[in-house]
C-alpha cells in the first residue's frame, strides 16, 4: 500500500494546479484506522476548475466515486 501521505501530497500538488482552496482528509484515514483496502475520503473547497482536478487525478488512476456540492 502507498502511504497515504504521498498520495494526500499528489491530491494537494493537483488541487493547487486546479485552483483549490482547501483539501480536508477525513474518515479513516484520517483517523489512522484504515485497512489496506479503505478508500480515501477527501473534501475539496473552492476548486474553480473541478473538471481539471477530476481528470488530473484519473489520469493517476484515482476514481472520483462521488461528488457532493454544497
Amino acid at each position: 500500500m502507498v502511504p497515504i501521505e504521498n498520495v494526500y501530497a499528489q491530491i494537494c500538488e493537483f488541487a493547487a494546479a486546479a485552483g483549490v482552496r482547501k483539501v480536508i482528509l477525513f474518515g479513516s484515514r484520517a483517523k489512522g484506522t484504515a485497512r489496506p483496502k479503505s478508500d480515501i475520503d477527501l473534501a475539496v473547497s473552492g476548486c474553480p476548475d473541478f473538471q481539471y482536478f477530476r481528470g488530473s487525478l484519473a489520469k493517476r488512476s484515482v476514481v472520483v466515486a462521488q461528488v457532493r456540492c454544497h
